[in-house]
């Protein structure tokens, strides 16, 4: 188990835009870019379902869009980083990665 599930990232409710954090685990470029390809996968799905007016439980950004079942680091970094809703700016030790 990684410190990614027992710590808690206590500002979900703030408008966070920039992330900057190393996460233990997340230690591979392939591992980083899998997260980073996921989050945007998931955001791209939170607009779409925007688009079509869905509201409320439908958006929540930790639904489990994000490979349900899945455990790895990556996954669940992603299922993290879905729940900060204004954010645009992430930055996981490798590169900054922005998604308008």
């Amino acid at each position: 188990m990684f410190d990614i599930d027992m710590t808690q990232w206590g500002c979900h409710d703030l408008d966070l835009e920039e992330l900057y954090i190393v996460i233990r685990g997340l230690d591979t470029w392939e591992k980083f870019n899998r997260a980073i390809q996921l989050w945007r996968e998931g955001r791209i799905a939170i607009r779409k379902k925007q688009a079509n007016g869905e509201q409320g439980s439908a958006l929540c950004p930790q639904m489990n869009y994000i490979l349900p079942g899945d455990n790895s680091i990556e996954a669940r970094v992603a299922r993290h980083l879905l729940k900060f809703k204004k954010l645009r700016v992430v930055w996981l030790g490798w590169t900054v990665w922005r998604f308008a």
